[in-house]
């Protein structure tokens, strides 16, 4: 048993190799590790509330989907094509680790940014709001200064919006993502707080 939730019922589908675990049970473990230890999302609040699809909670289910899915190198997101909160067939998408990494909020954790905004910082002088955003390629770049916290987050809201699109399609346009994952990043919206 997993996480008290997750169970293999035996099938063509093997949890290890060669006593080394398959990629299809780490990516499976992992998955009920966010939606079900308490430790884990204690740490990553972003996940507290997130379920997995009761068939897949069986490792040949979520297997099989796995190897008629699974790119080499890419990793599994239920954030594009879902609420964000559950993983399923219909939610799940296999997505480049570097444009995970654009949608991922390093400071989504409102006490981990003063309560500020994602995008935001307080400025030296602790009276005007900085914004700043990756610019896709590891570089953190300052959008600018604003007297509050609500424009500062508009300029990294309009910034990270664009630059999802701009990915998006170039992503689109190389064969790497599918139409629906396109359109739903397309249509991302970056909120202030996670």
């Amino acid at each position: 048993m997993v996480y008290g939730v997750g169970y293999n019922s035996g099938g063509k589908f093997m949890k290890s190799v060669n006593r080394k675990r398959s990629k299809s049970e780490s990516v499976w473990k992992d998955m009920i590790r966010r939606c079900h230890s308490p430790l884990y999302q204690s740490q990553n609040e972003t996940y507290k509330g997130c379920e997995v699809y009761e068939p897949w909670l069986d490792f040949q289910v979520f297997a099989e989907w796995f190897h008629n899915n699974h790119v080499d190198g890419y990793q599994l997101d239920k954030d594009i094509l879902g609420d964000g909160k559950l993983y399923s067939p219909d939610t799940c998408v296999f997505i480049p680790k570097a444009l995970n990494l654009l949608l991922v909020n390093i400071s989504a954790s409102k006490s981990r940014n003063n309560n500020l905004p994602l995008g935001v910082t307080l400025g030296k002088n602790g009276a005007s709001f900085i914004a700043y955003c990756n610019n896709g390629e590891g570089k953190t770049i300052n959008l600018g200064t604003r007297n509050n916290k609500e424009d500062a987050f508009s300029l990294y809201k309009a910034y990270k919006e664009s630059l999802i699109q701009r990915k998006a399609n170039e992503y689109f346009n190389s064969g790497v993502i599918i139409g629906k994952v396109r359109d739903a990043l397309l249509k991302y919206e970056v909120k202030p707080y996670i």
